[in-house]
């Protein structure tokens, strides 16, 4: 059959039967024939197969445009029981953004804009885009959002008067309503208490005195604070007592002063010179100096061994899975020919049977597919691979209520084939939940049940407490929603300062009839006649309102034709004492 070291064909090898026979090259070319075409079946939900031979490809798509943002993290596949695998979509979706028509869903928020109007809810609350808010209940707790009867109710409830203070000015207005506004604000300069603890702020000049030991000037930046000066221009602290440093004995959240630094700054340049010297690392062999801020590099042999640093800074050091080693095998058949020469097809045959087998055993492995859990499911030539969405629809709304805008297809590097939605779908509508509590967005808004709660135009509270209002700025020009607790705040303030007024007007009117019972008591009071260098005493009672006051007075005749009186009352009570004094002097003349 030829000699050992040339390669030889075997010629007219008969069609083998039995399973220890020969093939020869007609059978296996007629062997993959058979195989390539019996390929693969791929079907879906509406039941039709497509057939793929073995080496063809094939395509699964979606609509999304290439290079658009796209994640497969809201799908998942999974093997059923007869299977099928599905595909899956998660019931709680996790997205960039969702758009609807002129509604946005994203992590800022929701956005409603049609035109230059825009209504926004956030973290940051509800941007109601100059709308008005409609059909809101009236608030109940301290955080619930009021409405406009309410306002209008406490408004016109709210009317006080307020007198002005030592350091406060009043200045009266009126409002929207008819009801009276007061603007009660302080004075440029105001004084809090007397003396030594006395607090003196000047708005005018910009200087504060607190006692008399602390000044401040705004102008210039000065401050005196006891020994301690502070030079505002030239930003000097003087005055300071703690000039020497003790690390075991110091008083923590104190300034230090130069002469402290100047100890620290010793000290650390001596610590320099110990850390200039680095570290020292040595190895089975070797070694080597390193510097602080130097890197040591810590490498393999970038084969079989390699390091890496982990995210939490760990130095990992690992063997690779895949070790390469050589390894060299041998297999030979000799067969002796009639002229003493032999052959080696052992080889030959060898080659033809380990391809042969091979095959087979890639035969019967089929192809095995597997989601992101479930079981692995095998599925043999010629079997049907279904992939499924839902179950139960039709062909006529697979075309209709279904489209592929939002998902794509993707093969990597690992030979997996990934199905992705896309970070930022666009849906006609998203429907979660079910009932009067499903919630619906869609190109018109945003509706839970039948009722419809944002929209382009704003905020539509459908007669429904708005609660967990945060507190709205309060001020000129301010169109932020204001919530019950501010409303409450604002009449007990209300109420406080007519408290207040009610009060002085009491301690007003008790003084006012003390002072016409003295009055009373004064006028009571006269004199009998006299001659001169005598004079005389009276006294008298008055009464006014259930107050008392007692007066008595004096009147002397120094001459003929002059007369000196004084009178003096008092009206005493449980808090205070009001009294009354007055003096005069009466002359005579003659005409003639």
């Amino acid at each position: 059959m030829g000699n050992s070291t040339a390669q030889h064909q075997i010629k007219y090898v008969a069609d083998g039967t039995e399973d220890n026979d020969a093939v020869n090259l007609k059978q296996l070319k007629e062997y993959n024939t058979q195989l390539e075409k019996k390929g693969l079946n791929f079907a879906g939900n509406d039941g039709k197969v497509i057939h793929k031979n073995l080496g063809e490809q094939f395509d699964i798509v979606g609509g999304l445009a290439e290079g658009e943002d796209a994640s497969s993290k809201n799908l998942r596949t999974r093997r059923t029981d007869d299977g099928k695998l599905e595909l899956l979509l998660a019931q709680n979706l996790k997205l960039n953004s969702v758009t609807t028509g002129n509604t946005i869903i994203n992590n800022f928020g929701v956005t409603i804009q049609e035109g230059d109007k825009k209504v926004t809810l956030s973290k940051d609350g509800l941007d109601n885009g100059g709308n008005k808010i409609v059909n809101v209940a009236e608030g109940t707790e301290k955080t619930d959002a009021v409405n406009k009867g309410q306002l209008d109710k406490a408004a016109a409830a709210a009317t006080t008067e307020v007198t002005a203070g030592k350091n406060t000015y009043v200045k009266e207005t009126v409002g929207e309503y008819g009801q009276k506004q007061y603007e009660i604000g302080l004075k440029d300069k105001i004084t809090l208490g007397e003396g030594e603890k006395s607090i003196e702020v000047d708005g005018e000049q910009g200087t504060l005195k607190v006692g008399n030991k602390i000044t401040m000037d705004g102008k210039t930046g000065d401050a005196t604070f006891g020994k301690v000066k502070v030079n505002g221009e030239q930003g000097t602290v003087g005055g300071l007592t703690n000039t020497t440093w003790d690390p075991n004995n110091y008083t923590s959240g104190q300034a230090a002063t130069e002469d402290q630094l100047k100890v620290v700054d010793k000290k650390v340049e001596d610590l320099g010179s110990t850390m200039g010297k680095g570290y020292t690392f040595a190895g089975d062999s070797g070694f080597v100096n390193k510097k602080l801020g130097d890197t040591v590099k810590i490498t393999g042999d970038e084969k079989n061994i390699t390091t890496s640093v982990t995210k939490d800074g760990d130095l990992k050091v690992e063997l690779n899975k895949k070790i390469e080693v050589e390894q060299i095998t041998s297999e030979k058949m000799i067969l002796k020919n009639s002229d003493g020469s032999t052959t080696d097809v052992g080889s030959t045959l060898k080659e033809h049977s380990e391809k042969i087998e091979e095959n087979a055993q890639s035969i019967k492995k089929g192809l095995n597919f597997a989601g992101n859990n479930g079981p692995v499911v095998n599925k043999q030539l010629g079997d049907t691979m279904s992939i499924k969405g839902k179950e139960g629809v039709s062909e006529e709304d697979a075309q209709s209520k279904y489209d592929t805008e939002n998902v794509v297809t993707m093969t990597d590097k690992d030979g997996n084939l990934w199905i992705k939605l896309a970070k930022n779908p666009k849906f006609n509508s998203v429907e979660a939940g079910d009932g009067e509590t499903k919630v619906t967005i869609g190109n018109d808004g945003v509706k839970i049940g039948d009722k419809t709660y944002i929209t382009k135009d704003g905020l539509n509270a459908n007669n429904q407490k708005i609660v967990n209002v945060a507190d709205g700025k309060i001020e000129k020009d301010s169109k932020d929603a204001v919530n019950g607790g501010q409303i409450h705040n604002i009449v007990q303030d209300i109420n406080n300062s007519i408290h207040q007024t009610n009060h002085r007007i009491d301690k007003l009117d008790d003084r006012m009839h003390r002072g016409l019972a003295n009055s009373a008591a004064m006028a009571t009071l006269e004199f009998m006649e006299i001659g001169i260098n005598q004079a005389t005493v009276g006294a008298a009672v008055g009464a006014y309102r259930g107050n008392q006051a007692v007066a008595v007075g004096v009147q002397a005749a120094p001459t003929e034709n002059t007369r000196v009186h004084a009178k003096v009352s008092v009206a005493p009570s449980r808090d205070n004492t009001e009294t009354m004094a007055g003096v005069g002097a009466s002359w005579r003349f003659n005409w003639k």
